[in-house]
């Protein structure tokens, strides 16, 4: 499980407990908490709980941190959540669990965005912005949002890592180099 962060100490601590409450046996994931340089406390939070830490401070980027994380891990699965997500208890057993033939690369499950507060997040709420529903369903070609998404590693073997030089639609980026593949 790859977490990204960047001054998440608001955050992060429901999001690694959510992780680490997993209905998945213990032994059989790991956590990596990519720490992408914050300066609010981030990481005397992660001290407190059994993850590995590794910090990416050269590029502050969420790609970065997400390939930090990546380089990082030893698995053949890589679950990504973001570390304003909180993963449902049965999210790490129905991730793994779809991927029932070796040509699934990616799986993703859908993500439900907290009450919103203000305008922007009603209207985020309203447009589904955040709905894996929309984005796997875009008729240019459909995409996985990491907030939620599994990546076979043999696959980002292949096609690259998360690419860095993006600001932002990186996960765009990296579903559409799949489908390309």
């Amino acid at each position: 499980v790859v977490i990204p962060v960047r001054n998440g100490a608001r955050t992060i601590a429901a999001c690694v407990e959510s992780v680490l409450a997993q209905d998945y046996p213990k032994d059989r994931y790991e956590v990596i908490v990519s720490d992408n340089d914050s300066t609010d406390g981030t990481g005397d939070i992660l001290r407190a709980y059994p993850v590995t830490v590794v910090r990416e401070t050269a590029e502050h980027s969420a790609a970065a941190a997400r390939n930090c994380g990546i380089r990082a891990g030893h698995g053949e699965l890589l679950a990504f959540i973001d570390a304003d997500c909180i993963a449902s208890v049965g999210w790490l057993r129905l991730g793994v669990a779809a991927f029932t033939e070796d040509g699934i690369g990616a799986v993703a499950g859908e993500v439900q965005a907290h009450a919103p507060r203000t305008i922007a997040e009603r209207y985020a709420v309203f447009r589904r912005t955040l709905s894996q529903q929309y984005t796997l369903t875009e008729s240019f070609k459909p995409y996985a949002q990491t907030c939620n998404v599994f990546y076979r590693r043999s696959v980002l073997d292949r096609i690259g890592l998360f690419d860095q030089s993006l600001v932002i639609v990186e996960d765009a980026d990296l579903a559409w180099r799949m489908q390309d593949e």
